[in-house]
């Protein structure tokens, strides 16, 4: 009887050391992802930012040709105005 607890206690033992070994093996696998994850969200968000800069450089370029073209409109009005008044 003696022999049997001194076998279950060290299988409890085993059992523990075990248990503890996955357990630190699964905290180590969890922190892992969590640093993934978070370089992911930052590379997301880096992404947006530059998305937003492009998008806001376009919207900018748009407005000065824009206005480019009514300066060209108004030039060829002045021009025309100019041809016309030496004939």
């Amino acid at each position: 009887m003696k022999n049997f607890l001194c076998d279950f206690r060290f299988l409890l033992l085993l059992a523990a050391a075990a248990f503890i070994y996955i357990q630190i093996r699964l905290f180590a696998t969890q922190s892992q992802y969590a640093d993934r994850l978070a370089d992911a969200i930052e590379s997301e968000n880096q992404c947006t930012s530059q998305l937003r800069s492009l998008i806001d450089q376009i919207s900018l370029q748009q407005g000065q040709i824009e206005t480019m073209k009514e300066q060209k409109e108004q030039l060829e009005q002045e021009c025309g105005q100019l041809t016309c008044s030496r004939t």
